[in-house]
């Protein structure tokens, strides 16, 4: 059996990060599954370790920098996917976030079974894809129930939506591990104009820390920070412990005392699983709300949401860190729900439409 992970990406690495931890529990549930994937990042060492991986050239990171338009990335997407298919010939295809009705209806004639990944929605994006949900086999919803629009909630569940809780990195330590150093994290660094509130405030803090010697009320602070695979050097980051990707943004956080970043989710999961308290710069982003994100964590008490300044943020959460530390709600896994999921509709004993 077979099936084929579409994991889009160019500005950031979520979608290709969010799937490989699906396809890593599947592998396990199933190991005698085939997984391939096709994706859009050029970042791709993630996946090619472990998958058979197709790059498709046009990501979304051309749209935003308008090299393309998202119509003529949407028509090279489909094509360039029909031929992987055809080639490929899946049991199962998986859409993380995007797929065209061209594309639905490609599966259905050759009788491929097709699984959408659906991310919490601006109202806007939902309304103008709810229309194509009774064409997919299944429905994963990476968010418990009532993380999701009440409206969005009720039509999901007449369409027997999977909601399978958060999907992260579900490393958790042997032992209790110091935590002493602040991690900044840049995401994918990639430098679009979408991303450059996150930098603009980095570069501040850290200019901030250098006239400082490193220290926070006369404390040596070492900071840590993971530039991203796409980071083109838009901060000063001189004095920094610097590191291009990781292989467990978990493991990092768990050392970490504090950390500084957006609020994407697959960063905002491993936060709340690690409980670190945070300075968050949200970002603007199409369709995911990093705002509102991070205003559900900061009126829980456990974040902080900048604009610009970050010094005075850092000294409270230093100053008051049990108390950030232990406002994090618990977080529940959806990792192997949403692969036992993929393993069903492989046996065909999910069936829609």
């Amino acid at each position: 059996m077979k099936i084929l992970i579409h994991a889009i990406n160019g500005v950031g690495l979520g979608h290709v990060v969010r799937t490989s931890r699906i396809a890593a529990t599947l592998k396990t549930l199933r190991p005698d599954v085939e997984i391939v994937f096709a994706t859009n990042t050029k970042y791709t060492g993630i996946l090619k370790n472990n998958y058979k991986t197709y790059t498709l050239k046009k990501d979304t990171r051309a749209v935003v920098e308008n090299e393309c338009s998202y119509e003529e990335y949407n028509q090279y997407n489909t094509m360039a996917l029909k031929k992987i298919i055809s080639h490929e010939l899946p049991d199962v295809v998986l859409f993380d976030c995007e797929f065209s009705s061209d594309l639905l209806h490609f599966c259905k004639i050759n009788l491929i079974k097709t699984i959408y990944i659906l991310r919490n929605s601006k109202p806007e994006r939902f309304s103008n894809i709810k229309h194509f949900f009774s064409f997919f086999d299944a429905i994963i919803i990476p968010h418990d129930q009532e993380e999701v629009l009440s409206d969005q909630r009720e039509f999901l569940i007449r369409y027997s939506a999977n909601f399978v809780g958060p999907i992260f990195d579900t490393y958790v330590p042997s032992e209790s591990i110091p935590r002493e150093n602040i991690l900044i994290t840049l995401g994918s660094g990639a430098g679009t104009p979408q991303n450059e509130p996150l930098f603009s405030a980095v570069d501040l803090f850290l200019n901030s820390l250098r006239k400082n010697n490193f220290l926070i009320d006369n404390f040596s602070i070492v900071v840590d920070v993971i530039t991203g695979p796409f980071y083109e050097g838009q901060c000063d980051l001189s004095g920094c412990r610097l590191t291009t990707t990781t292989e467990s943004l978990s493991k990092d956080l768990y050392k970490a005392k504090i950390v500084i970043s957006g609020a994407g989710y697959n960063t905002i999961n491993e936060i709340i699983s690690s409980k670190t308290p945070a300075v968050l710069v949200p970002l603007p982003r199409g369709w995911d709300d990093q705002f509102h994100r991070a205003e559900v964590l900061e009126k829980l008490g456990c974040v902080k949401i900048v604009k610009t300044e970050i010094m005075d943020p850092v000294k409270d959460i230093l100053n008051n860190w049990q108390s950030y530390h232990e406002s994090f709600p618990c977080i529940k896994s959806g990792n192997i729900k949403a692969a036992q999921i993929l393993s069903d509709v492989l046996n065909s004993k999910i069936s829609k439409g």
